[in-house]
């Protein structure tokens, strides 16, 4: 065998090896922003990779029974196809998920609750999308006399605070965020919100999504950064349930 041939051989695998050092690049890549947020579904049927708290505010009611003598004011609750809640929860049926399951906070009282997790960002990820639906039963507890009693009165107001039970029980309120991965799980604070991925706006019709909506956020400016993800609601007029799924991340 000639040197020129030997040396087209070398070259041969040389090049051989560089395109499947790239293929494995490319796989890993794939492979990091795809796992960016396990269990993103819900669909080991349980709130595995996140942390949450729902708690009930001490007003007037003192929240319902179950059968086993518990009181649940509220949770944030891990819910299959053809899912509906009891009477104690609103008697409220919800969109089926787009895997095995969602989850949706549920609560007979006022109430607050988070869901939230910390992860970083993959290198390549371009945004940030889930589906979000809402339904809100707080109108039905508006004056009459409102001038459009499908619309929400008032948004809950605590600038720099941290989430929680409002001074009186008359607000419905939610939003979603990504903050600083060592910030307080509760906070609404500016310095602390990195993004804001979804929140009605005041006054805006928002008693019913009408089924999964698909809010998506541009992450390419936090591209390899750890960040918060954190989902708020606060519920003190009538049953207000949110629910989640499909969180991705997508190059």
């Amino acid at each position: 065998m000639s040197v020129a041939a030997g040396s087209t051989i070398v070259f041969a695998m040389r090049r051989g090896l560089l395109i499947s050092a790239l293929a494995a690049t490319a796989v890993f890549s794939a492979v990091s922003t795809a796992s960016a947020l396990p269990n993103g579904g819900f669909d080991q049927g349980n709130l595995s990779k996140w942390e949450y708290q729902a708690i009930k505010c001490d007003y007037a009611s003192a929240g319902s029974v179950n059968t086993s003598g518990a009181v649940i004011p509220a949770e944030w609750w891990v819910y299959g196809p053809g899912s509906s809640t009891g009477e104690q929860f609103g008697n409220q049926a919800f969109p089926d998920p787009h895997g095995s399951s969602g989850v949706v906070f549920i609560q007979n009282t006022a109430s607050w609750g988070i869901l939230h997790r910390a992860f970083r960002v993959p290198r390549d990820a371009r945004s940030l999308s889930l589906k979000l639906f809402w339904i809100n039963q707080g109108e039905a507890l508006l004056p009459t006399s409102s001038p459009d009693p499908r619309k929400l009165a008032g948004v809950w107001r605590r600038p720099g605070g941290l989430i929680g039970c409002p001074a009186s029980p008359s607000y419905q309120w939610a939003q979603i965020d990504l903050l600083r991965p060592g910030a307080d799980p509760r906070s609404l604070r500016k310095a602390d919100i990195l993004k804001r991925i979804w929140r009605p706006r005041t006054g805006v019709t928002w008693f019913h999504s009408g089924g999964w909506t698909r809010p998506t956020l541009d992450l390419k400016s936090l591209r390899g950064k750890r960040v918060r993800l954190r989902i708020a609601v606060v519920d003190t007029r009538g049953y207000f349930n949110i629910g989640i799924d499909r969180f991705a991340v997508c190059c």
